[in-house]
């Protein structure tokens, strides 16, 4: 990430990673997507608070 900018992040267990993608399609966004084994789900969603 660069200062100055922002960043969109999705947390979800069923996600249409393609039709994100497409959503974002001519756009200046640039998505990247990654999965997280269930302990780094947990730890992202305490970190974000999220229940």
């Amino acid at each position: 990430m660069t200062a100055g900018t922002s960043a969109l992040f999705l947390l979800t267990s069923d996600a249409a990673i393609e039709a994100v993608v497409d959503a974002l399609r001519g756009t200046d966004m640039r998505p990247s997507a990654t999965s997280l084994a269930d302990e780094g789900a947990q730890q992202l969603r305490a970190l974000l608070d999220i229940e």
